[in-house]
């Protein structure tokens, strides 16, 4: 499937602008369900093309696109050739659940400010799309964004566990917690942290390799001993 749909666009990419073309695009691609192994195909396949026209084209399906399978090569597209101007239709698009991490690989590809873009989709979606922007997140030094993703970013409708691991690490848990103040939104939310990270069944990163884990419930020698255990385990 994904080989066709490079075929289709990349004629009409060669040729002069043809809606007719377009529509047939259109009307092609929803008839295999197009996940994220299809897309990268097709952003690979495409990779060379003129943007100017990628990003045309992927417009085009993006906001005339009546099925979702139509409206995901267009993001696609618009990851490979689209620029700034772009933003508001990949974060209004990727504010649906089921388009967010194709929207968050564009506005990664797209935007100079790339982490803040991310993070603007991040917190406008709650289930997998905020699971797939916050992996997106991991390592970013912007500290609006650390301070998120330690009291509300690890939160999502489908378990706390898969995000809590980039919470204490990208956002600095340790460091915050031996700050001499910390407020009781924080304080919470470093708990419901610690307790997602114990959940070892759900998430290759949790307890046992986050390393600052003792020094996280430093004040409460009774909760280290414990950790430690685990840490060790």
């Amino acid at each position: 499937m994904a080989a066709k749909v490079v075929e289709v666009i990349g004629g009409i990419v060669e040729s002069p602008p043809d809606l007719p073309a377009v529509q047939r695009l259109h009307d092609l691609v929803p008839t295999a369900v197009m996940g994220v192994a299809i897309a990268d195909r097709i952003a690979e396949g495409l990779a060379d093309a003129d943007p100017d026209r990628l990003r045309e084209i992927g417009r085009w399906l993006a906001q005339h696109g009546t099925r979702r399978d139509a409206v995901v090569p267009g993001i696609v597209l618009i990851g490979l050739g689209g620029a700034e101007r772009d933003r508001e239709l990949l974060l209004l698009l990727g504010s649906l659940e089921d388009l967010a991490v194709y929207a968050t690989t564009a506005l990664g590809r797209t935007q100079s400010d790339r982490d803040m873009a991310i993070f603007e989709l991040a917190w406008r979606v709650r289930s997998w799309g905020r699971i797939h922007a916050v992996q997106r997140l991991e390592g970013t030094t912007v500290p609006e964004i650390n301070d998120w993703l330690l009291r509300k970013g690890f939160r999502n409708a489908i378990g706390d566990e898969y995000l809590a691991h980039i919470a204490a690490t990208t956002g600095g848990l340790v460091d915050v917690l031996m700050k001499p103040e910390v407020d009781d939104e924080l304080l919470d939310a470093a708990g419901d942290i610690l307790a997602a990270l114990s959940i070892k069944e759900m998430s290759p990163k949790n307890i046992t390799s986050y390393r600052e884990g003792p020094q996280a419930i430093e004040p409460d020698d009774e909760i280290k001993s414990a950790l430690t255990e685990l840490l060790a385990a």
